[in-house]
């Protein structure tokens, strides 16, 4: 079931081995996981239901993780986007990652390093919420 105050964290990664371990890591976390095997599963999902983080790999069949996240902070900017890498950050032009990224997470991660990171985005998903003013009704 689907709790309206839990952040939305939508996984995109094509490894299903991956993808098990992430439903472990993200079990005991206050948030509604989603998941997509590929960037066009993942715009699927962004143009049906609002996502709060989303967190890619960089090496996928059929596209790219930044390509993914850049095409998500354009489309839906208060999206949090997370790039999951094997490349160095030196990898990458920073100006490429420049609002495109908010958090780099290296590979190969640690389990416990991964939950904290989410956790944390998680957190700062629920402040925003909390400092955002109630609508009055109609």
């Amino acid at each position: 079931m689907h709790d309206e105050r839990a952040a939305t964290v939508l996984f995109v990664e094509d490894d299903d081995m991956i993808l098990k371990l992430l439903r472990r890591i993200v079990e005991q976390l206050p948030c509604t996981p989603l998941f997509a095997a590929n960037a066009e599963a993942a715009l699927a999902i962004c143009a049906d239901t609002d996502i709060d983080i989303v967190l890619s790999d960089y090496s996928m069949p059929g596209g790219s993780g930044l390509a993914l996240l850049t095409t998500i902070a354009g489309r839906w900017p208060s999206t949090l986007r997370v790039l999951v890498t094997g490349y160095p950050r030196a990898f990458f032009e920073e100006r490429s990652l420049l609002g495109v990224v908010d958090h780099m997470v290296l590979k190969p991660w640690r389990s416990h390093e991964l939950r904290d990171v989410i956790a944390s985005l998680v957190e700062r998903v629920h402040g925003q919420r909390q400092r955002q003013p109630a609508l009055a009704p109609p």
